[in-house]
């Protein structure tokens, strides 16, 4: 490694991921300085580096290019945009085609597409992000009493970004029916005697955590294939959810919905007001105060 190569991994990591934040890119000069230090206090072990390819290894992170590096974070941020209704609908639909076919044909990729399939609703419907979703427990999910049509699955308790505990509630029904299909029928597949964390709900096929890249792959490939122009992450999933929660909501209860710190955060990313919906609104509150002033003063032209 050398100076360069930390500037071409950083950017790498970038354009890989959808949420690289300032503090993601602090963990990973963290682990390069770690990795930097290791080796440069085993002199046996440079030694070895020497004869076997020649060359002395050289540091490649210091104060120097770590600071500059975590700066342009801001500039480089990515714009995702949400899916619409229709192209969620797209991409659901394309998920049933592809486990359709493989439990037709018998093949290995069944399972782990239903489970991908049920992972794309829960991101989705709960508004989380991929760090979140590849840790929810059955364990998690609470009851509400006041909906009892989502059952078991009506709020689930997230402690995410930041550690801000949330609890965002299901908003539609419909991710009732998966989940218990999914808890079920395709959830006991992964599970195996080496399986250690018994509630956790998504399993890797050796019956661990999930990777955040296993999603991030799986979510590409079937957007390119439901024939959905824009890029489909686990970031886009978070960010249809909010944005289709915000009239339903409102800024203060998508907030809560997605854990935001701050109201800002919300309507910067999430706030997309219809001009046409915003110009009847206006028009209406217009009436309104013309009307009333008319009440209280009668004889006051309008």
């Amino acid at each position: 490694w050398r100076h360069a190569d930390v500037a071409a991994f950083i950017d790498f990591k970038k354009r890989e991921i959808d949420d690289f934040s300032v503090s993601t890119q602090a963990f990973y000069f963290t682990y390069l300085r770690i990795l930097q230090s290791w080796l440069f206090n085993d002199l046996g072990l440079r030694q070895e580096i020497l004869q076997k390819f020649g060359v002395q290894p050289q540091e490649w992170i210091d104060a120097r290019n770590a600071i500059p590096l975590r700066g342009k974070r801001r500039k480089a941020k990515k714009v995702t945009h949400a899916l619409d209704e229709i192209e969620f609908e797209q991409l659901m639909d394309e998920f049933d085609a592809a486990i359709t076919l493989a439990f037709a044909s018998n093949s290995k990729a069944a399972y782990p597409l239903a489970r991908d399939k049920c992972i794309t609703a829960v991101s989705y419907h709960y508004g989380l992000r991929v760090s979140e979703v590849v840790k929810v427990k059955l364990s998690d999910f609470h009851q509400d009493r006041r909906h009892p049509i989502f059952k078991k699955y009506a709020v689930l308790a997230v402690v995410g970004k930041g550690k801000i505990a949330g609890a965002p509630h299901a908003l539609d029904p419909q991710i009732v029916p998966l989940l218990e299909w999914y808890e079920e029928f395709i959830r006991p597949h992964f599970q195996s005697a080496a399986t250690k964390e018994a509630d956790l709900l998504f399993y890797s096929e050796r019956g661990g955590r999930l990777t955040d890249e296993q999603i991030r792959r799986r979510l590409l490939q079937i957007g390119v294939q439901a024939g959905i122009k824009k890029r489909v992450t686990p970031h886009v999933l978070r960010r249809s959810h909010g944005t289709d929660a915000m009239p339903l909501l409102g800024p203060i209860g998508v907030q809560h919905q997605l854990r935001h710190a701050e109201i800002g955060t919300t309507f910067e990313s999430y706030y997309r007001p219809d001009p046409e919906t915003e110009g009847r609104g206006i028009a209406n509150a217009v009436a309104a105060v013309i009307k009333r002033r008319a009440e209280d003063n009668p004889k006051e032209p309008e």
